[in-house]
């Protein structure tokens, strides 16, 4: 297939005819060359330098072979796939380069070629479509909830560079006078859930930027271009996520994945966080509880397997008798360490660490015939183990209920302080201990007095 040659125009208007077809009147021309190894990026891009348009401010649409009805929009590498799949025939063909905010105008004719035109239910992209999706689903839109005079200036750089920063404050402490906690009030509703819509790519930004300080948590980006913004909560392990893209038939965007559950403690009352905490640790009770009681070994599992192994370790040892409590033990590379039975010690330090015997030592209990478990630390037994976990956390029922019966509020007044009779002193009471500097004469160089006392006549 030989390049498509591709007659971009824009800044005209289109015009409904009787039989309900579309023409374009008016505008500019330019004429460009597309092949199958045009992507979607490099032609938005040639078609934005023509006119010098914003890459996100524009759409590009066109016609089908013998459809002058129905308008399809160009928005990724599918599409422009399939554009050259349409057109592959056709020496020109031509594309209608429309600015954003003149999409009104293209609803405003659209309308009654919809209603004259059956849909078909599997078309990719119909007129009806395009209308349903023109206006913004959002309940709340984030223009009814403008940002307080210190955040303004820091928003709208952000939008301009949005890919250039990674996470985004909490509420600032600046946030004090009552009109700036009305407007941060309002920003709880800038994220009203999921299939949400928004005009732009930057009310999605402002949008979750404004979520995140009413709710008091940070958020950071994972993607933000101009087709998808997608944040999480920067604390690791928070499950919080949203995900928005743009729609395929228009320029608005829509939340399609949210995740609300906060597992760090944003956006919850102190009240929540500790009811969220109690109830995890009812349920690790109770969990570890049942499992424990049906646990038929004398130590844990785990320290179990752990000690198995150190006994098929201990077969291969040799163990040198001794008629006192400490004995040497040789393995088959002729190493030799010393075990004390009565000490619990080992020169190999596993059994001081671990808390039960290491090889060495089951080694010597088994030479003497002694129960391997005897020397174990008590903490590892399963009878520890479900005494740990024996008492439960009581549950609390009246916690989300009203309390009953009349409550007076209880004021607590400082303690009453009793008034030291007399006047106040005014001069300080030193410290004991302190010595008094003597004082000295500098017309007689003596002590205990100083000039204007001195007798001594000169």
């Amino acid at each position: 297939m030989n390049n498509l040659i591709v007659i971009c125009q824009s800044g005209g208007k289109f015009s409904t005819a009787s039989d309900g077809s579309l023409s374009y009147v008016g505008g500019d021309a330019h004429a460009i060359s597309v092949s199958r190894e045009t992507k979607f990026d490099e032609l938005r891009l040639e078609i934005a330098d023509m006119w010098k348009y914003g890459t996100d401010s524009m759409t590009i649409k066109y016609f089908l072979p013998n459809n002058k009805r129905t308008l399809i929009t160009i928005s990724s590498d599918k599409d422009v796939q399939r554009f050259l799949d349409f057109h592959g025939n056709s020496g020109t063909v031509d594309v209608f380069v429309i600015k954003n905010e003149s999409s009104t105008a293209l609803a405003a004719v659209t309308p009654s070629t919809t209603e004259a035109t059956p849909v078909p239910p599997r078309k990719r992209s119909t007129r009806k479509r395009v209308i349903q999706q023109e206006y913004p689903l959002n309940v709340t839109p984030v223009a009814q909830a403008p940002a307080p005079a210190f955040l303004a200036s820091a928003s709208a750089s952000a939008s301009e560079n949005a890919g250039r920063f990674n996470s985004l404050a909490t509420v600032p402490t600046e946030i004090q006078s009552g009109g700036q906690m009305k407007r941060v009030k309002l920003w709880e509703n800038c994220i009203t859930g999921l299939h949400q819509q928004f005009n732009n790519v930057r009310e999605v930004r402002d949008a979750f930027r404004k979520y995140s300080i009413a709710q008091g948590f940070t958020i950071k980006f994972k993607k933000n271009d101009s087709m998808r913004v997608s944040a999480k909560c920067s604390v690791d392990g928070c499950p919080w996520r949203i995900f928005a893209s743009r729609l395929s038939t228009t320029h608005l965007f829509r939340i399609k994945r949210l995740n609300e559950i906060h597992t760090c403690g944003a956006a919850l009352p102190i009240i929540k966080i500790i009811e969220t905490i109690r109830h995890k640790l009812m349920e690790l009770i109770y969990t570890r509880k049942v499992e424990s009681d049906q646990w038929l070994t004398r130590l844990t599992p785990s320290v179990e397997d752990k000690l198995q192994k150190e006994i098929l370790k201990a077969q291969s040892l040799q163990v040198m008798f001794s008629p006192s409590n400490t004995f040497e033990v040789q393995d088959f590379l002729g190493a030799v360490n010393v075990v004390n039975i009565d000490a619990w010690d080992c020169s190999c330090r596993e059994w001081q660490l671990n808390g039960f015997p290491c090889l060495h030592a089951v080694a010597v209990l088994q030479h003497i015939g002694r129960d391997v478990y005897d020397y174990c630390s008590k903490y590892y037994t399963t009878e520890a183990f479900r005494l740990t976990y024996s008492e439960s956390i009581k549950p609390v029922p009246t916690v989300d209920k009203p309390v009953l019966g009349e409550s007076s509020e209880v004021q607590v007044n400082p303690s009453p302080l009793r008034r030291v009779s007399g006047s106040p002193k005014k001069r300080r009471i030193r410290s004991r201990g302190v010595v008094k500097r003597p004082l000295h004469c500098s017309r007689c160089k003596g002590e205990g007095h100083n000039k204007v006392s001195c007798n001594v006549v000169s």
